[in-house]
């Protein structure tokens, strides 16, 4: 990439890039050897975090494969690893097994921000407030005591509070301050999970072989990237990326250029 003079750390145009992210790993098809395959692609990525100098993950066993939560600042290298990954081998047992292909899905998704589930703060230039008085009871004295009560609308997403329990303005312009602020997280919380939900899907696809993005062939110790043209699809050095030696890191910093690429001629289009 230092050919091209290109400085990763400039990317604007994809700020996840900088975040941390949790990687989940589950069998596609091909049985029991896919449950295999699974934990040997884990222990690829675990042995290139090492390589790539990455704390330690946490590590959780999910009842269909494998998740972990590396540290701050790789979602803009895992993610390239996203996808159904699919193997040919000779499963290790029975003995006499023929050739066997399997596959599993690497889904991988930026971590949310801690902040994002924080009630936001409203500033006053965020917000419309109407105030309305009513009595509180049917004449006399009491038709003097009013309630002032407070709707207020989020100029942004139209979301609405309004109360009127309390005499004080401000009481009931604090309560419905405080219905905005939540309704305005609960909506921002459903957007995440359903982004959340439609990449996972992406990711995982059906679990079936043809949706490959990278084969692992160890009949002739090779692996080919499927989304690289020929001449770019990295090291065919299969051992020596499963054992972490680091050669994973030339397939996935193509990938990273071709994605810059990418990039830099859709906001050329933009700006045109």
């Amino acid at each position: 990439m230092s050919s091209e003079g290109v400085d990763c750390a400039t990317w604007h145009a994809y700020v996840k890039d900088a975040s941390d992210c949790t990687v989940e790993i589950r069998p596609g098809v091909g049985g029991v050897e896919a449950g295999k395959w699974c934990k040997d692609i884990f222990d690829m990525l675990e042995r290139f975090a090492g390589i790539m100098g990455w704390a330690a993950p946490e590590v959780k066993v999910m009842e269909q494969g494998v998740k972990r939560t590396p540290e701050k600042g790789i979602f803009g290298y895992l993610k390239f690893e996203a996808g159904i990954h699919r193997v040919q081998r000779v499963p290790s047992w029975p003995a006499d097994s023929l050739p066997q292909t399997s596959a599993c899905s690497v889904v991988v998704l930026p971590r949310e921000d801690p902040n994002s589930n924080l009630i936001p703060v409203l500033k006053p230039h965020e917000y419309k407030v109407w105030i309305t008085k009513k009595s509180s009871g049917p004449g006399g004295q009491c038709v003097n005591a009013a309630h002032q009560a407070v709707r207020i609308r989020h100029i942004e997403s139209g979301v609405e509070g309004f109360a009127d329990c309390y005499r004080a303005l401000k009481s009931n312009k604090a309560l419905a301050l405080q219905q905005v602020s939540q309704k305005i997280m609960e909506e921002k919380g459903k957007k995440i999970a359903k982004e959340r939900g439609i990449i996972r899907k992406q990711h995982m696809g059906s679990g079936d072989r043809s949706e490959k993005i990278r084969s692992y062939n160890y009949l002739n110790g090779t692996v080919v990237d499927h989304r690289l043209p020929k001449s770019e699809d990295g090291p065919n050095a299969l051992e020596e990326i499963m054992d972490g030696e680091g050669l994973l890191h030339d397939i996935i910093e193509p990938l990273r250029l071709q994605e810059y690429r990418q990039r830099v001629q859709d906001y050329v289009v933009y700006e045109l």
